[in-house]
């Protein structure tokens, strides 16, 4: 059960001789993938989504930083990328999340780790969205990123959320459920632009 739950981890399986020798004559069953639900219920997602909602629409230059979490939200990301103009990153394991040949693609890194002709942009963003990166050594460049001071930190695991972003709204959902709600509170903004 925990193999099939929750985040993706390594699991270590040991079978014994008799197991892998009976595996040949009996039958193999597929799991069901698991169903990944957001934690939070509907009134606090849609506060947490209206507080991102105002810190975009209040934003110099918005940023959206995706991880291999969100990679199952992909077309999301970029509807959402697209509707308010965020410059996006990602962690390396998070690279494909988004089309890196996209214009409003940066870098696969943050902090320290981003090249020198990206460091302005980076200096920029003054509101960030994470989403499915836990933002360990490696992504939080060495952990000598500095932490926007406006940063909402989304992920499955309720571990993740502001344990390496100090500061950051931390919300406990899937990427795709957070992501589908900022886009459905994102439209009436859309609609008023256009």
């Amino acid at each position: 059960a925990v193999a099939r739950s929750g985040c993706p981890n390594p699991v270590a399986v040991r079978l014994t001789r008799a197991a892998i020798s009976s595996w040949a004559e009996a039958p193999v069953a597929t799991p069901a993938a698991p169903v990944l639900e957001a934690h939070l219920g509907e009134a606090e997602m849609q506060k947490v989504v209206g507080s991102a909602v105002t810190a975009l629409k209040g934003a110099k230059q918005p940023r959206l930083h995706l991880g291999v979490g969100a990679a199952g939200a992909a077309s999301l990301a970029r509807q959402v990328a697209e509707l308010t103009g965020c410059m996006v990153s990602t962690t390396f394991s998070g690279k494909g999340t988004f089309p890196e040949s996209h214009p409003l693609w940066m870098w696969p890194a943050v902090g320290h780790a981003v090249p020198p002709a990206f460091k302005q942009a980076e200096a920029s963003c003054d509101v960030w969205i994470i989403v499915g990166a836990r933002m360990g050594e490696l992504s939080a460049a060495h952990y000598r990123w500095n932490a926007p001071r406006v940063a909402f930190h989304v992920d499955i695991d309720p571990s993740v959320p502001g344990a390496n972003v100090k500061g950051a709204i931390q919300i406990v959902a899937d990427a795709a459920v957070f992501l589908a709600a900022l886009l459905r509170a994102l439209e009436p903004e859309k609609a008023a632009m256009s």
